[in-house]
């Protein structure tokens, strides 16, 4: 039972309309200070302020990813704020305003990211191999998928782009089929896929939060170099956990957390790589089990560490 001041301090957290309209836009994923003022309209000195009394309440949490931080809910915030706040009707004036403004900002940059892919398609393998490295990723994956306790005969790759991962997996599947919003990029990826022995392959153009595959189709999903060009990945693990069967493998290849802002600027990332409790706390938010962490060790200084992230879908998300 929580104590009175607590109750008390939590409904007057709660008892604001901009800071009401925080906690129901955060209901889609995290959200940075820039990206609220945006949809709300207010100042930042103002919404800082609504964050920090929020903050103070334990209805938030927030991290820093190198000059950005992120602001998501807090996972103690008593269900019924959570009931209140998300049973406001979507039809409310306020309500439908906030999110059309939050559809609009993410259209604004996915549209300015797809542009940065298009241009950057014929050379992506060769630009991204500059940041990561590639040999020592892909062996280390296949090893994993290859392990014994994994089944691979249904594999689907979340944000294929060239379809390089996908035309390694492949041959080890009876289907595999690859996800893009790009049309670029897939066009690509048909040329490289084409030439791999082993699974059906199909390509289709979507987007990795809403593949429109169906529920529990697939052993194994990968999401390879993705989540850190997203706004939201925990939208994107979600849609992993549901079209994966129950007991389905997820693997995560993605940058540890860094501080190199060009990647912002110049290779359009969103989010500066990651933590392994950041990882952790999507899958298991979202139905996944056993995060399992693999580290990728390299000698060369000048590119980025990755690790690998493997998972297993529950019964919670059935």
């Amino acid at each position: 039972m929580a104590a009175l001041d607590d109750v008390v301090t939590v409904l007057r957290a709660v008892a604001e309309p901009t800071r009401v309209r925080v906690l129901r836009l955060l209901q889609q994923g995290e959200l940075t200070v820039s990206d609220i003022c945006a949809i709300t309209g207010h100042s930042q000195p103002r919404i800082s302020r609504h964050l920090r009394i929020l903050i103070d309440a334990g209805m938030l949490s927030r991290h820093r990813e190198g000059s950005w931080v992120y602001y998501h809910r807090a996972p103690q915030i008593p269900a019924a704020v959570l009931a209140l706040v998300d049973g406001i009707d979507d039809s409310d004036h306020q309500m439908s305003a906030d999110a059309a403004r939050l559809d609009a900002e993410r259209h604004r940059r996915r549209r300015e990211a797809d542009e940065h892919f298009s241009r950057l398609a014929p050379t992506w393998d060769r630009e991204r191999s500059r940041i990561t490295p590639d040999a020592g990723v892909e062996s280390r994956l296949l090893d994993i998928v290859m392990a014994s306790n994994i089944t691979r005969d249904a594999v689907v790759d979340l944000g294929t782009g060239t379809g390089r991962i996908l035309s390694l997996l492949a041959p080890l599947a009876m289907r595999a089929v690859g996800i893009d919003s790009n049309h670029t990029m897939l066009r690509h990826a048909r040329t490289a896929v084409e030439r791999t022995d082993g699974a059906v392959i199909e390509l289709r153009q979507a987007d990795v939060t809403a593949t429109g595959l169906p529920d529990h189709t697939f052993d194994l999903a990968v999401a390879h170099q993705l989540l850190h060009f997203l706004d939201s990945p925990d939208m994107a693990l979600r849609e992993a956990a549901r079209i994966l069967k129950p007991g389905g493998t997820l693997i995560i290849v993605d940058l540890l957390a860094h501080q190199d802002e060009t990647l912002r600027t110049e290779h359009a990332h969103r989010r500066l790589g990651f933590t392994n409790e950041q990882i952790e706390r999507w899958c298991d938010g979202v139905g996944f089990d056993g995060l399992t962490e693999h580290r990728i060790d390299h000698s060369a200084g000048d590119l980025l560490p990755v690790c690998i992230w493997q998972a297993t879908t529950t019964t919670r998300n059935q």
